[in-house]
């Protein structure tokens, strides 16, 4: 399987993007990138992406906001399992644009657990607990 959507997508997320630039303009062309994916780029990316730096993947999680469910969910969910807890607050973001089954998807047993530390050890407590509301969850305890 070929690595071109990592090579398209470093263009855009990778660190010679300047923050400013990556807001602007990267961002919204990262994301009609990945809409224009075949299924097949989609698995590389869904394999590939761990490997990439951890700049590139926070940029990844926010590029994927909005996405379609059934492609996103997925990812979302192994980026949850990822030790970077500001990764964790890039994926909650894009967690608010899924549908309710997806959402589902994206949060298991071992991620709901990340999304109680994320309202507890955050600044995002009030979108964890939205999060965890749809998903018929307790809130996470006060902090």
């Amino acid at each position: 399987m070929s690595q071109m959507p990592l090579k398209l997508l470093n263009h855009f997320l990778g660190p010679s993007t300047e923050p400013g630039e990556w807001f602007d303009v990267a961002a919204r062309d990262s994301r009609a990138l990945l809409a224009g994916l075949t299924d097949a780029d989609w698995a590389v990316l869904t394999s590939g992406w761990q490997e990439q730096p951890i700049e590139w993947r926070r940029r990844l999680a926010y590029a994927l906001y909005g996405g379609r469910g059934d492609r996103v969910a997925p990812i979302y969910r192994q980026m949850f399992r990822d030790p970077d807890m500001p990764l964790h607050e890039c994926v909650a973001y894009g967690l608010r644009t899924l549908d309710d089954a997806s959402l589902r998807v994206a949060v298991d047993e071992v991620n709901l657990q990340r999304l109680h530390a994320l309202a507890k050890e955050s600044d995002h407590q009030g979108l964890a607990e939205q999060l965890l509301a749809r998903l018929g969850a307790k809130p996470a305890p006060s902090r």
